[in-house]
């Protein structure tokens, strides 16, 4: 029947509580996902959890993605979304995305190089990043994650949430990708290829890849989160990111705490060397 949504075998109360159904203003069933790619969000054994909807229909004012709220198997705040489940190397990276495809793309990319087992890319379908949301994503591996958001404000933004969340609050140390302006993860990768993996590959970060983008230690990001909510930014400091640099071997922590004591100095808060003594 036009405009009404209808599922062989499907009940119109199984479609609202699924989220894929909406009722319209007219009190007709309408389709939540229409003109969007739909992507599955299944969980470790392959159970499809709920939905993730990427809108396809080049409309400005349609929000890029969107997410059941609740369901009865899915909590936005609570799934973190991955394309892969498969078991990982040691020295894998899992990369934190803000959107699907980002993460799909990386995905693609690793496995057309035959390195599935060395990339984990996962995400909350935006910027945010609750506490379940962050222990999930340390449970997947023991090696630093890896934070390659957006290329623009509200991606610096989530990448500041997913630090606090990860370093400050969990205590765990992680790296930041920094892509260029107005550029995603997919579109950086449509760009240059598969060889744009280095862009999100941990072992770039004590050098300079061919495309100049690669993780970096987060020592001064780190400083200003620290320096907003601190009435003592020094001793904040000292008691959050020195037990981060202990995890890191010696060449990363020498630079994670370097990077850190040079924004003190910026900020002011290392007269004399005080803060370095």
């Amino acid at each position: 029947m036009r405009g009404r949504l209808h599922v062989i075998g499907v009940g119109d109360d199984e479609l609202l509580e699924t989220s894929l159904a909406q009722v319209t203003l007219t009190g007709r069933l309408g389709d939540t996902y229409r003109g969007r790619i739909i992507i599955p969000v299944t969980n470790n054994s392959g159970q499809i959890n709920g939905f993730i909807g990427r809108d396809a229909s080049g409309d400005s004012r349609a929000p890029k993605y969107r997410n059941p709220t609740r369901t009865m198997t899915f909590t936005k705040s609570m799934i973190l979304y991955r394309p892969t489940h498969h078991g990982l190397a040691a020295d894998a990276n899992v990369v934190i995305v803000e959107g699907v495809l980002d993460a799909l793309a990386i995905a693609a990319a690793a496995a057309r190089r035959g390195e599935m087992d060395r990339f984990a890319p996962c995400t909350t379908s935006g910027v945010t990043a609750s506490h379940e949301q962050v222990c999930r994503v340390l449970a997947l591996h023991t090696r630093p994650p890896v934070i390659a958001l957006d290329g623009d404000d509200a991606g610096a933004e989530g990448a500041n949430r997913w630090l606090a969340g990860l370093c400050l609050d969990a205590g765990r140390p992680a790296l930041v990708t920094s892509l260029p302006r107005a550029t995603d993860p997919a579109e950086w990768l449509a760009l240059h290829g598969d060889s744009g993996l280095s862009a999100f590959d941990r072992r770039g970060c004590l050098g300079a890849d061919e495309h100049g983008v690669q993780p970096k230690l987060p020592g001064r990001a780190l400083v200003r989160l620290l320096a907003e909510h601190h009435p003592q930014p020094a001793r904040a400091v000292l008691t959050s990111i020195v037990p981060l640099a202990a995890q890191l071997p010696p060449e990363p922590s020498t630079r994670l705490l370097r990077d850190a004591e040079h924004e003190m100095t910026r900020l002011g808060w290392n007269p004399n060397g005080s803060f370095t003594r």
